[in-house]
């Protein structure tokens, strides 16, 4: 996670009120430079003349910037838009405000109108945009401010990051594989390869101080049932360490990782915690090999900052609009309803035959949530979004699991997500956040159902 560089870009002309530019102009530096995990790249002072469009779109190049916010103070012809826009080789917001007054005075600034010949010109030079409107002061345009750089920070993260896919998909699990060109295609991204022989290569190359450091402190953030062993915390530690080596090794941001059978057959361990405690450390990861999966988690976490859980869908009760989502035991320790009363278990399937553990488990905190995942189409993607809140689960549940109380009506959803053939992994984070999905899928150019 890091600020978002945003590039500034005041407009201006001379044909209107000066006194209300240089007004309208403070007013707004005032609310930019305010923002939390914006860094803020300006020219000197405002832009008025083609001299000064191209030092600005000189600035914003140098400076990567991940978007640039042009401002329309007053109307403009679009020759400034038209340096700016094709050579800061950034998505554009367009900013209008309102006029201060319309009565018994002549157009004070003119910026809606001026907006709109900003917006064709981008048009025309065929460069993504999106228009706002409102003073500096109002709340509402505010959020929405926010919530575009939120997006396109995102946005622009993502092609910065690279996913790690640990193995292959686990057996059986084929309808989660990916086109990795389409993937770059879409989004930006590289994907490094890494044998599960090289996660295994690296806990025999950790030190006994380590793993007993990591041992340490994953034992102290669960209560230990009977017959789990010091085995298991000690090769939960290893893999926990290995993961996290790894992900500096290649710069990783997200894993998908193949947990079973090589896991299971070769470490004698199922790898549940250690996958949560990597995702604790603000590398997501997913299990099953599932590289999409990774993908919208890596998204959920870049918007909000909060660590995701991935998760299967597993009921959907009509009576009372609720289902439940679940998976064995990898969910983020920040997640749990009671700290206190996480427990470290074997697995509750596959240590049916033989102990295999270690999975951490609990029901996860009541509060707003937000369910979505990326399906993999042909040759497209599509975002599916769903709103709820988590509501008190059972706690007797094995395994990691949130009951949520859907806002659509669940009917609908399992209707949608079966006629479609949604996969059935989804990523969950704490927070509604299906505008920013809604709005990341128009800014990539991919499909999106927002429940």
């Amino acid at each position: 996670m890091r600020d978002i560089k945003v590039g500034y870009a005041p407009l201006k002309q001379p044909y209107f009120d000066q006194e209300w530019a240089r007004e309208i102009h403070q007013r707004s530096l005032n609310l930019l430079r305010n923002l939390e995990q914006v860094k803020l790249i300006e020219p000197e002072g405002t832009i008025t003349t083609e001299e000064d469009a191209w030092k600005a779109a000189k600035l914003f190049h140098r400076e990567n910037v991940d978007l640039v916010l042009i401002q329309c103070i007053n109307a403009d012809s679009g020759i400034l838009t038209s340096v700016i826009g094709p050579n800061s080789d950034a998505p554009i917001l367009v900013w209008s405000t309102p006029e201060p007054t319309m009565h018994e005075t002549s157009l004070v600034a003119n910026s809606f109108c001026g907006a709109m010949i900003i917006t064709s010109t981008l048009r025309r030079h065929n460069i993504k945009y999106k228009h706002l409107h409102g003073f500096p002061e109002d709340e509402e345009f505010k959020r929405k401010l926010e919530r575009s750089i939120r997006v396109l920070g995102c946005i622009s993260m993502l092609k910065e990051s690279k996913l790690g896919l640990v193995g292959y998909q686990s057996p059986g699990f084929h309808h989660v594989s990916f086109d990795e060109m389409l993937l770059r295609r879409t989004f930006g991204m590289s994907v490094q390869h890494i044998d599960l022989s090289e996660v295994f290569a690296e806990t025999q190359n950790l030190s006994e101080e380590a793993i007993m450091k990591e041992e340490n402190e994953i034992k102290q953030e669960g209560i230990r049932a009977e017959n789990v062993t010091e085995e298991d915390f000690k090769k939960t530690a290893s893999v926990s360490l290995s993961l996290k080596n790894i992900a500096k090794k290649y710069g990783i941001a997200a894993f998908a990782v193949k947990c079973f059978p090589e896991f299971n057959d070769l470490f004698k361990l199922a790898p549940c915690t250690a996958i949560g405690r990597t995702t604790d450390r603000g590398i997501m990861t997913a299990c099953e090999g599932d590289m999409i999966g990774a993908l919208t988690m890596l998204i959920e976490y870049y918007l909000t900052g909060n660590p995701v859980f991935f998760v299967d869908l597993i009921s959907l009760d009509e009576k009372t609009n609720t289902g439940v989502v679940w998976h064995c035991g990898n969910a983020p320790i920040c997640m749990a309803e009671n700290p206190q009363e996480v427990r470290y278990e074997q697995h509750s399937i596959l240590a049916q035959e033989s102990p295999m553990g270690l999975t951490r488990e609990f029901a996860c905190k009541p509060g707003s949530i937000t369910c979505a995942r990326i399906s993999e189409r042909e040759n497209n993607y599509c975002m599916y979004a769903i709103g709820g809140e988590a509501v008190k689960g059972d706690p007797t549940l094995r395994g990691t699991s949130m009951k949520i109380k859907f806002y659509q009506p669940v009917e609908k959803i399992g209707k949608i997500l079966f006629e479609d053939g949604v996969e059935n992994h989804f990523a969950v984070v704490y927070g509604d956040i299906r505008d920013q999905l809604e709005e990341f899928s128009k800014w990539t150019g991919i499909d999106s159902i927002i429940l």
